[in-house]
């Protein structure tokens, strides 16, 4: 969510420093519009989940995957969250990974070995180490990006959806603050 504001922003700054070159009002508000169409989506929906959750683990693999290659125009933004405490580490290490510009790959490694121990309790290191073997990133800078402020914001800002949307299982596919399905969702 935080990520789309700006793209917006930066959709509608960028108009209007276009407009302003341009010959004026009418240009800036069909800049303003140009800029509004790019930056939307055609469908923009939320996928709640965490790693430890043997449903989100299938509903990635078995449907998600599936749908994205059928409909590359709607947007489907996974976020990570936490429902108990020890879930904290795995939606840290999705928005590290997300950061670091290492998912899918380091997403669908995480879910596989979730799937694999579906009790186990990894920490930081856990997933450092999985990234420097799934996408060849130095575990430094993924702890580095894990204990970033970035990743603290991103993370507080999907407790906070989940708090606000009352999401209190997973998957949960959301759109205009309501529950729905992939199937939905069709353009």
């Amino acid at each position: 969510m935080f990520s789309i504001k700006r793209f917006l922003l930066t959709g509608v700054l960028s108009a209007l420093l276009t407009a302003c070159s341009g010959t004026g009002l009418q240009s800036t508000e069909q800049a303003m519009k140009d800029a509004a169409d790019k930056a939307t989506p055609e469908v923009q929906a939320q996928l709640f989940f965490y790693y430890s959750c043997i449903h989100c683990n299938n509903f990635y693999f078995d449907q998600l995957k599936a749908y994205r290659e059928q409909h590359p125009d709607v947007e489907v933004k996974e976020v990570a969250i936490a429902v108990f405490q020890f879930q904290y580490p795995m939606a840290k290490a999705f928005y590290a990974a997300e950061l670091a510009g290492i998912n899918p790959a380091f997403h669908e490694a995480a879910f596989k070995a979730h799937r694999a121990d579906r009790l186990m309790r990894p920490d930081a290191a856990y997933y450092a180490d999985m990234a420097a073997t799934c996408c060849n990133l130095p575990k430094e800078r993924f702890l580095t990006l894990y204990n970033s402020r970035e990743v603290e914001a991103k993370f507080q800002e999907a407790q906070g959806l989940k708090e606000l949307l009352q999401i209190n299982a997973v998957p949960a596919v959301m759109q205009n603050g309501q529950r729905t399905t992939l199937e939905k969702l069709d353009p």
